[in-house]
């Protein structure tokens, strides 16, 4: 693993463990409408606590930024054997 590789690996596991801590929240009203309340520190949710995390939307951001830090991990990958 070279100098970009961990930089690339360090940079993508900090934004992944930044999007956990403060993940998008949603409340739902009566008659089912969903409301976006934004982002918010996991431990305190807003809307006094009524808000919820959409999972959703946390797994779809979680997966593309894996897939842009598994791509740029891959593309700085020494070429020529081992140095």
């Amino acid at each position: 693993m070279n100098k970009n590789q961990k930089i690339v690996l360090i940079s993508t596991a900090f934004l992944l463990l930044v999007m956990l801590l403060f993940p998008p929240f949603l409340i739902t009203y009566s008659g089912g409408v969903k409301y976006n309340l934004g982002y918010s520190f996991i431990l305190s949710p807003p809307n006094d606590g009524t808000g919820y995390v959409d999972v959703g939307a946390l797994a779809m951001q979680f997966f593309v930024i894996l897939f842009i830090g598994m791509s740029c991990f891959l593309l700085f990958k020494e070429k020529g054997g081992n140095k």
